[in-house]
């Protein structure tokens, strides 16, 4: 049974379900998620044809999936990427058969792809750029602190300060802020099929404060598509209350700038 994202939209569990929403496939999906799905999948295809010299069809794109799965030197986030690219794919070329073929391996695959666990594999692997220091240190804030309090006349000494605070919660890159938001993340089971409850006193659906980041890398295939999600379950009001300030001040300096403005432009 299709079940309901947090955003009210559905997301199908089964290859049936997908189409049953009655939607073009791709309908929802931006033109660079589309470009970065289709890289993915023609690089699999590569893979696929050279190792056993035939076109890949359903079966052989989920092999290919879980064996790089299984072999555990991908990330978590990397792996969710490819399953999505290669689910978006079985399904886009189910949906273009034609009415009244046989569907049963492109729902085999759909089923096997989608069951593929992924929390076993690591955050990040050496091989991303994810070991990279995209924060500030502690130090870092208590210079910006000793500056602000000893140059009063600063007039980016807050702002400055209100940065690094943030960013020493999250490091995001720069131009990051400007396309960042705070919302509700509703949890999903290991499985992914359905809604995680509390068990305490606060019984009910999990709900976790989350950082939406439209990623600044999203060409050359550099990113796992157009945005990244980062839970705030472990950081405090106070510290979430931090991210908010920070973001409250980039959007007061967006809307500053002149309507012309082109976004490069503001991010500088």
């Amino acid at each position: 049974m299709a079940t309901t994202r947090i955003d009210g939209s559905k997301a199908a569990e089964t290859l049936a379900e997908k189409l049953s929403l009655g939607d073009d496939i791709a309908a929802g999906l931006t033109v660079r998620t589309r470009e970065d799905y289709a890289r993915k999948i023609v690089q699999i295809a590569t893979a696929v044809e050279a190792k056993t010299g035939r076109q890949m069809g359903p079966n052989e794109l989920a092999e290919e999936v879980a064996n790089r799965i299984d072999a555990g030197d991908i990330s978590q986030s990397t792996a969710r990427a490819l399953k999505a690219a290669a689910l978006f794919w079985v399904a886009d070329a189910a949906q273009h058969l034609g009415e009244g073929r046989d569907l049963s391996a492109y729902a085999t695959a759909y089923r096997r792809i989608k069951e593929l666990g992924t929390t076993h594999l690591p955050l990040r692997t050496s091989r991303t750029s994810g070991r990279k220091l995209k924060l500030f240190s502690a130090e870092a804030e208590a210079a910006v602190q000793e500056y602000a309090e000893r140059t009063s006349r600063s007039i980016h000494a807050g702002a400055t300060l209100a940065f690094v605070r943030a960013n020493l919660l999250v490091g995001l890159r720069p131009s990051e802020w400007f396309d960042a938001s705070l919302v509700s993340y509703l949890h999903l089971d290991p499985s992914g099929s359905r809604y995680m409850e509390r068990s305490d006193a606060n019984a009910g659906l999990e709900f976790s404060p989350c950082l939406r980041v439209k990623n600044a890398k999203t060409g050359h295939g550099r990113a796992n598509g157009e945005y990244r999600e980062i839970l705030l379950h472990g950081v405090s009001a106070e510290e979430v209350a931090t991210i908010q300030h920070f973001l409250e001040i980039v959007a007061a300096y967006a809307a500053s700038q002149l309507p012309e403005t082109q976004e490069s432009e503001v991010v500088k």
